[in-house]
C-alpha cells in the first residue's frame, strides 16, 4: 500500500501532468548544440511537430496496459483500470478494482482470463486471475500465492506472468530459476505444473512474449531464445541470439521484451518475418552511457528443434542523451533514463524510456532504425507505448507513463523516406561527470537489494 505521502505526491505529478498539456505548444529554450543535439534549458515539452498530446487520463502510478477488442486494461500501482476505447481518441473508463501491488510490467490476457503479478522482491509472490467475460467489468477470480515473502526461500519467479494457449497454461518469469509453468485448465485452482532454465537465463530471465506463430520469445540477462510451446509443459528451443547478446555493447544488464516482425499482406493477412525487436534494458549503472537500447535482430534459418535458428544483430539506437554522455563524458546523474517497453504498427514502433519520454522508431529497414517523432514531458516516467489497435489509420497511440497517467497521441505517419529526427536534450540531465551517484528519479524509488524499476534479484534460490 502506497504511504500518503508517496501518493500525494503521484498526485501532484499528475496534476501537473494536466498543466503542462496547457503549455504543449510552448517553444524549448536552447542552451547550446553540441555535436548536432540540442541541449534544452527550462522545463518545456519536448515534442517534435508530427505528433499532438490529444488528452490524459489521470491513472495513478500507471504502469502497463493491454487490449481486447473496444477495451484496454491498465494496471498501477493501485489497482486495475477499464476503458472502452471506441473512440480511440476518447477512453472512457468503465471499471477499476482496487489492487495495490507491484509491479506487472506486462499485463497479460487470452481467453476470459486476465492475469497480474505480483514481485515477490516487493512483498510475496501472488498470481491474480481476473474473469473478463464481461470486458467492461472485470472480476477478481482467483488469488494464487506463488511463493513467499522470504526472497532467499521462495518458489517460482513472478516478475511478469504470460498467457499461453488461450491462458490453459501460463510462464512465469523474473529470475535466475528461468521461467515457471502454471497450469490455469481450473482457474480457480491453479497448479504449479514445472519450470525449466532457458540458456540466455544467466542472472535472469524477464519475459515472455507470444508470436502470431504461437512461437514463445524468452528474453533475459544472457539474451533471446525462442521455443515451440505446442505442449507448453514440455517447451523446446527452437532458436537463440548468438554470443553478441551476451554482453556489452548489445546486453549490458538485460533483453527485456521482444516481439517479432510480422509483415502485412493487402489482404490484411499477417506473415511472420524473420527479423524480431528487442529492447535492452540498462539503468543499474550511476551514469546515463549505454543506458538501453532498442535492437534488430536476423532469424537465420528455421525455427526447429532440428538445427535451431541462430539470431544476429542487424542494428541497434539509443537517444541522444547516451550520444551526447559519449561526445562530452559526462554522466546525467538525476533522470532514469533506459529504454523500456515497445509496441510496432506497420514499421513504426512506439518505446517508452521512462524520463526520456515515448519515442517513435522507423523499422521499415530493420537494418537502419531511425528515430521519427519523440514525446517528452518535462515530468514523465514513460514505462510503456501501445498503439490503439482500434484506430484504423495507425496514427494514435498510448503511453503509459508512472507520473503522468496515459497520454493519448496522435502522430502524423511519416513516409518511409522521410528523415529522422533528433530529440532535444535536457540542460539539468547532465551532471558534471563527477557523480557516481544513481538516478535520482522523482517517482520511482531505488530498492535496497533489487535496483530501480524493474527490481530483479540477482541471488541465488
Amino acid at each position: 500500500m502506497l504511504s500518503t505521502p508517496t501518493l500525494l505526491r503521484r498526485i501532484g505529478g499528475v496534476l501537473c501532468a494536466l498543466v503542462l498539456t496547457l503549455a504543449i505548444s510552448l517553444p524549448a529554450k536552447a542552451d547550446v548544440i553540441v555535436g548536432g543535439i540540442t541541449v534544452v534549458d527550462g522545463d518545456v515539452p519536448l515534442v517534435s511537430d508530427n505528433i499532438d498530446l490529444l488528452g490524459t487520463v489521470p491513472v495513478v502510478g500507471a504502469i502497463s496496459a493491454n487490449f481486447r477488442g473496444n477495451y484496454m486494461f491498465v494496471t498501477g500501482v493501485e489497482g486495475l483500470s477499464t476503458f472502452d476505447i471506441s473512440n480511440p481518441a476518447l477512453p472512457l473508463l468503465t471499471s477499476f478494482i482496487p489492487l495495490p501491488h507491484f509491479e506487472n510490467e506486462d499485463v497479460s490476457l487470452g481467453g476470459n482470463l486476465l492475469l497480474i503479478a505480483n514481485d515477490k522482491s516487493e512483498s510475496a509472490a501472488v498470481l491474480y486471475v481476473f474473469d473478463i467475460s464481461n470486458p467492461a467489468a472485470p472480476r477478481l477470480r482467483t488469488v494464487f500465492p506463488i511463493g513467499t515473502s522470504t526472497i532467499a526461500t521462495s518458489g517460482l519467479p513472478s516478475h511478469t506472468v504470460t498467457c499461453l494457449n488461450g491462458c490453459d497454461f501460463a510462464y512465469l518469469a523474473g529470475s535466475r530459476r528461468g521461467i515457471g509453468i502454471l497450469d490455469l485448465r481450473n482457474p480457480d485452482a491453479p497448479v504449479i505444473a514445472g519450470e525449466f532454465k532457458p540458456p540466455i537465463t544467466d542472472w535472469a530471465t524477464h519475459d515472455v512474449q507470444i508470436d502470431s506463430q504461437g512461437i514463445a520469445w524468452i528474453v533475459g540477462a544472457a539474451g533471446t531464445a525462442a521455443y515451440n510451446i505446442a505442449d507448453p509443459r514440455n517447451p523446446v528451443l527452437v532458436g537463440m541470439t548468438d554470443a553478441s547478446a551476451t554482453t556489452g555493447p548489445l546486453n549490458d544488464f538485460i533483453h527485456h521484451n521482444s516481439m517479432r516482425l510480422d509483415k502485412i499482406t493487402p489482404t490484411g493477412k499477417r506473415i511472420p518475418s524473420d527479423v524480431v525487436l528487442i529492447t535492452e534494458e540498462d539503468y543499474e549503472r550511476p551514469t546515463c552511457q549505454d543506458a538501453g537500447s532498442f535492437q534488430t535482430w536476423k532469424i537465420n534459418g528455421d525455427l526447429t528443434a532440428t538445427t535451431p535458428a541462430v539470431l544476429t544483430n542487424l542494428d541497434s539506437w539509443a537517444t541522444e542523451l547516451d550520444e551526447l554522455t559519449r561526445l562530452e563524458g559526462k554522466s546525467p546523474a538525476t533522470v532514469l533514463c533506459s529504454a523500456h517497453w515497445f509496441d510496432e504498427d506497420r514499421g513504426l514502433v512506439a518505446q517508452g524510456w521512462y524520463e526520456q519520454g515515448t519515442r517513435i522508431l522507423d523499422v521499415r529497414n530493420p537494418a537502419d532504425i531511425k528515430q521519427v517523432g519523440y514525446f517528452v514531458m518535462p515530468v514523465t516516467e514513460t514505462w510503456a507505448a501501445y498503439w490503439a489497435p482500434t484506430d484504423s489509420t495507425g496514427q494514435i497511440l498510448y503511453t503509459v507513463d508512472l507520473a503522468r497517467g496515459v497520454d493519448i497521441l496522435r502522430i502524423q505517419r511519416p513516409a518511409a523516406d522521410g528523415p529522422a529526427k533528433k530529440a532535444p536534450v535536457r540542460k539539468q540531465w547532465i551532471g558534471d561527470g563527477s557523480s557516481n551517484t544513481a538516478p535520482a528519479s522523482e517517482f520511482s524509488v531505488a530498492h535496497t537489494s533489487f535496483g530501480w524499476a524493474c527490481r530483479l534479484p540477482d541471488i541465488g534460490e
